[in-house]
């Protein structure tokens, strides 16, 4: 059961609106990452929380009970801890008294004071912190006021902490030191929000993530499952993909970024900077991959040099763009040994100013256009699920032979208690059988004529097939079919393949505990022939407008696990197509999204 629950939040500052209808979750144990560009929304969200914000819209659980929004004070007594980017410590005060700022009980006895300096000793020795408490926090360097800040969280036992950006102001030694007490704090239940733009320290302590842009939730995932190119595209404004008119690079973020080496390196597209007297200062591990140069052997050339020596297409352009510190973009320029790169130029200052430098990102995009080619010319493309039908086909042997065994145990006279349990694997055993006939359905495959098939039947084998993926999530799924039996003409295994896709977005769309409706009508299309539509509903994290009409461009992909490839929409489309029907999506981020499914029936032989 998650400790923290919030549903549908949202938030404005005057007109201006913070969050929208944000989903988020947080299990005992659990380091939480929350990730996004800044102003995406993250510390809006964590300080709801803290009670430094006023809750103005959607609903807050902590531990199943439903709370209205916190002020600083209740949401300490939930167990609810918050370490801030700014410092909140008392510079004149000890390390002790701020430790237990705010919870002596007015007048203390020396008696009292003393158990308590105790508890602060004991405090500082289970999270390695060596430090006198009677110390003055005037004493500690800024990178160890943030670990005590972290401290005085925990002496408040909480059970709910939430960092918001701190290692922006911790050393590389202090950093690691936060990390082992984050490690110890998952070892106690705890559940923790980890807020951080920088993608390294996601993948290092995380085990979940959920990415916010533009007040948005983009997706939650398991970081095991994450593909890191995918979650910064997604997560930041300056990855060079998607509408590139409207995007504009966070100049604030990448300013700081040339100074942090480890930032520039973690960035997976390729990144030059250039010194305002046109010099390349310095490249990251990616752009030194894709030029196949040593960074220490072209650090300090200048730019017009060394693009000469590149023999990259349209080189002067470029150089011409740089030089006069204007931005540009280049979609597709021919490179050596057959490569193929996208080049973005942007300003680190204003357009023209002389006195700032310049950033160039480089992704090469070779593979891409190879990708797309070859299945451009494909003829179609092939479900992985036809692929576990074949080990369906082996498993119904020792199926048959289980129940040969069965049938033989039941002819006997058993008692009471062994009939009922030969009867309970008769149970399991059927189910597993129901399955297996649900997958063996896709391995179907070649040149088969259409036949008539009733959409309701097919839905319910999905629903079998993917029955343990609800039940583990606790997601309710709720059937609205239509009164009657909807038949069509089509290829079973194309189908299932269809409305598999579709069920397994909607899973994934989700937290536990969600929901999702399949629905089913009876109507007309436009052109007055009679046809169904099947309607996936789910109340996941939905599909932001900016995003909604290029979903199923094939090799688009709003998710970030590394097995997605952003074809199962593409594939979808087609497939609808390719029986005269329709797909259509319709969305309100933040609180639904649907995709329905229009199908011509049937037509009846007179």
């Amino acid at each position: 059961m998650p400790i923290l629950e919030m549903r549908n939040i949202r938030y404005n500052f005057g007109h201006v609106p913070a969050l929208k209808g944000i989903d988020f979750d947080l299990y005992p144990g659990e380091i939480h990452a929350l990730t996004g560009d800044h102003g995406s929304g993250k510390s809006t969200l964590v300080k709801i929380l803290s009670g430094s914000l006023m809750l103005q819209g959607g609903s807050i659980r902590i531990n199943g009970k439903s709370f209205n929004g916190f002020t600083p004070s209740s949401s300490v007594q939930q167990g609810i801890g918050m370490v801030y980017q700014s410092e909140t410590l008392i510079p004149t005060g000890t390390l002790f008294d701020n430790v237990y700022l705010g919870r002596f009980p007015g007048l203390i006895s020396g008696k009292v004071r003393k158990e308590y300096l105790k508890r602060c000793q004991d405090l500082f020795d289970l999270y390695g912190f060596d430090e006198d408490p009677l110390t003055r926090v005037t004493a500690l360097t800024p990178a160890r006021r943030q670990v005590l800040s972290f401290l005085r969280v925990l002496a408040q036992e909480a059970n709910i902490l939430i960092l918001d950006e701190i290692a922006q102001k911790t050393s590389p030694e202090e950093q690691q030191h936060i990390y082992r007490m984050l490690r110890k704090c998952r070892s106690q239940d705890k559940g923790v929000i980890y807020v951080s733009s920088n993608i390294d320290e996601i993948f290092r302590i995380s085990d979940r993530v959920t990415i916010l842009k533009e007040g948005h939730r983009r997706g939650t995932e398991e970081v095991s499952r994450v593909d890191r190119t995918r979650l910064v595209n997604l997560a930041f404004s300056f990855a060079i993909d998607g509408d590139e008119s409207s995007r504009q690079v966070d100049h604030e973020v990448l300013l700081m970024s040339r100074y942090d080496q480890r930032i520039i390196n973690d960035i997976p597209q390729g990144l030059i900077i250039i010194s305002p007297g046109n010099e390349i200062q310095d490249l990251n591990t990616a752009a030194s991959r894709i030029l196949e140069c040593d960074p220490a052997e072209i650090k300090g050339q200048p730019l017009n040099e060394y693009f000469r020596d590149l023999k990259l297409e349209n080189a002067e352009d470029i150089e011409k763009i740089i030089t006069e510190r204007k931005a540009g973009l280049w979609q597709k320029l021919k490179f050596v040994k057959n490569k193929l790169l996208k080049i973005r130029v942007s300003p680190l200052g204003e357009e023209g100013d002389p006195g700032h430098g310049m950033l160039v990102f480089l992704e090469d995009i070779s593979s891409d256009y190879e990708t797309r080619e070859y299945l451009q010319q494909a003829e179609k493309f092939v479900s992985t699920a036809e692929m576990a039908a074949g080990v369906a086909h082996e498993v119904n042997n020792p199926l048959g032979i289980i129940q040969n065994y069965l049938d033989l145990m039941q002819m006997d006279d058993l008692p009471e208690n062994s009939r009922d349990c030969v009867n309970h694997i008769q149970s399991e055993l059927t189910r597993i059988v129901e399955i297996i006939s649900s997958l063996l359905s896709f391995s179907r495959v070649g040149v088969r004529p259409l036949r008539s098939l009733d959409l309701h039947d097919l839905l319910d084998e999905l629903c079998i097939l993917l029955g343990h993926k609800f039940k583990e999530n606790k997601i309710q799924l709720i059937k609205d079919y239509c009164p009657v039996n909807i038949e069509i003409e089509a290829h079973e295994n194309k189908l299932k393949q269809l409305f598999l896709n579709l069920l397994s977005n909607a899973l994934e769309a989700v937290l536990k505990g969600g929901q999702i409706i399949i629905r089913s009508t009876l109507n007309r299309s436009e052109e007055g022939f009679p046809q169904a539509e099947i309607s996936i509903i789910d109340n996941g994290h939905g599909i932001p407008g900016d995003i909604l009409d290029q979903i199923f461009s094939p090799f688009y992909s709003t998710k970030v696990t590394k097995t997605n490839t952003g074809l199962g929409l593409s594939i979808c489309q087609h497939i609808a197509e390719s029986y005269n029907g329709k797909i259509t999506a319709e969305s309100t981020p933040g609180e639904n999204t649907s995709f329905t499914v229009s199908l011509p029936l049937m037509q009846k032989k007179e």
